[in-house]
């Protein structure tokens, strides 16, 4: 489903809703975003929702789903100051130098990792079977399907570029 769906956006959603919603029924969720928008695309309404969509709405959705991910990593930042502080160091150092040759976000990943291996922080993980790609049988539910709506607008707007059409 995620394939179908492929989007960073859809990551970062399904990502937030992982502590209230079951996996399977966010599965369930992302299958049918992926069938909508696999059925929407080709009938060539992608580009009337994104002019009829105000891109405010389209852009509020999408930060609403990634503004805790920059809000934790203030709270990480006091907890590992250093795996935070070297990964942004990395990551501004790489962007200034690197790119666009090397995506900054590449020696970033790479401190952030070794330094969480060297401190000793990836003891947390279970086991190296929850890494493991594994089935999941999609569920359907009344809160799953409500997931579906942002995700799909989203993804249809972004899809349609709206970023560009604002900027």
């Amino acid at each position: 489903p995620l394939l179908l769906t492929g989007n960073i956006f859809l990551l970062i959603f399904v990502a937030s809703l992982g502590a209230e919603i079951p996996w399977p029924e966010l599965v369930g969720a992302a299958v049918v975003a992926g069938l909508i928008v696999l059925v929407i695309g080709p009938l060539g309404v992608t580009a009337w929702l994104a002019r009829w969509l105000p891109a405010p709405i389209v852009f509020a959705v999408l930060a609403g789903a990634v503004l805790p991910f920059f809000v934790d990593l203030f709270t990480a930042a006091g907890d590992e100051p250093l795996i935070v502080g070297s990964t942004l160091l990395a990551y501004v150092v790489a962007a200034r130098w690197l790119e666009p040759r090397v995506p900054a976000l590449l020696p970033a990943l790479a401190t952030g990792l070794v330094l969480a291996v060297a401190t000793g922080e990836t003891a947390t993980i279970a086991s190296d079977t929850a890494l493991l790609p594994s089935f999941v049988t999609p569920e359907l539910s009344i809160s799953g399907l409500v997931i579906v709506t942002p995700v799909v607008v989203v993804l249809l707007t972004l899809q349609a570029n709206v970023p560009s059409v604002v900027y």
